[in-house]
């Protein structure tokens, strides 16, 4: 999928961070627009050569990309990788690097900025919130998160939603306990804010 809507901020040498502009009519002149943020999974950094790179996999920036409903609101952020593997401390330096830059540029709102991941990049949606300047991400939600045993607890007044499939099952349930994570009410509407959703599925996200 090429990313053609998206504005590009530099990542690292030869990856990008792809942004990409509110749209519909939740935009008007003066406007300021909350900020999704959004890490890939291992499958979609450069060096795993994917067509469709950050938009894989149903994505915020495949959303973004065709003007969805579901990121009409929203700044969204999508950084990449260069090489595969977990995101660190440096790439959360970078990311707010990139942030305060679409904040000042786009009318950003400082004060509302979301953070989301797929697998590696679910994992890393904790850690970057325990990091320098953490703090501002004020909703954190990991999909299919690759939990470590030493990924990091977010604050407890933080709101977290996990949603994961049966290949993640055990990854997440020492996890669950450490964070105080209740499972989700059956049907459709969500409530509370430490959630972890069982979808019973077998995700392909990597």
């Amino acid at each position: 999928m090429a990313l053609e809507r998206a504005s590009r901020y530099r990542w690292s040498e030869g990856a990008d961070c792809f942004v990409y502009p509110p749209v519909g009519p939740a935009t008007r002149p003066g406007q300021q627009y909350p900020v999704l943020c959004f890490l890939h999974g291992r499958g979609e950094a450069l060096a795993a050569n994917n067509p469709d790179g950050v938009a894989a996999h149903g994505s915020p920036a495949s959303h973004a990309q065709v003007g969805s409903t579901l990121t009409a609101p929203f700044i969204v952020v999508c950084p990449q990788r260069r090489d595969i593997g977990r995101w660190d401390e440096t790439d959360a330096a970078k990311l707010h690097t990139v942030v305060d830059k679409v904040i000042a540029e786009h009318n950003g709102r400082a004060d509302k900025i979301f953070l989301t991941g797929f697998s590696l990049g679910g994992d890393a949606v904790f850690w970057f919130a325990s990091y320098p300047r953490g703090d501002r991400f004020q909703r954190l939600w990991a999909v299919d998160p690759a939990i470590q045993t030493a990924t990091p607890v977010p604050p407890p007044d933080r709101p977290v939603l996990v949603y994961h499939g049966s290949a993640m099952q055990d990854a997440v349930k020492e996890f669950k306990k450490r964070a105080g994570l209740v499972e989700c009410p059956d049907g459709s509407t969500l409530s509370g804010n430490r959630l972890i959703c069982d979808l019973g599925l077998e995700a392909d996200r990597k």
